[in-house]
């Protein structure tokens, strides 16, 4: 065998394992929340305390299949060199509001604390 071949072979190989990954956990996701994943609006991510190699990551989607209202999906990503974790949980549209509220709340409080110093 030629060196290029191989190295299509790998290649090709590497695609597609990423490929199917990617369609196993969304495949998941939507049984997870017992509904299917509308579209996903984004995510935030952070480095984990205490482990450099670990990240955490939130990702916020608009669930389908509820006739009374969208549903926001929250899913809890921790990532690290041995594996990943993944949690998630659906809310209702006042319960996101809610959420909203006491995000906003908490980093206006921070901000007045650090302008406070």
């Amino acid at each position: 065998m030629h060196v290029e071949s191989i190295f299509f072979i790998n290649f090709f190989t590497a695609i597609t394992m990423v490929a199917s990954v990617r369609i196993v956990r969304r495949i998941k996701m939507n049984k997870v929340f017992k509904r299917s994943i509308q579209t996903t609006i984004g995510e935030a991510a952070t480095a984990c305390k205490g482990s450099p190699s670990a990240n955490s990551i939130v990702r916020v989607h608009i669930m389908g299949g509820e006739a009374t209202g969208q549903a926001v999906g929250l899913e809890f990503l921790t990532e690290s060199l041995l594996g990943y974790r993944t949690s998630s949980m659906t809310m209702s549209r006042a319960e996101a509001t809610k959420l909203v509220s006491l995000l906003e709340s908490a980093v206006q409080s921070k901000q007045e604390i650090l302008t406070a110093k």
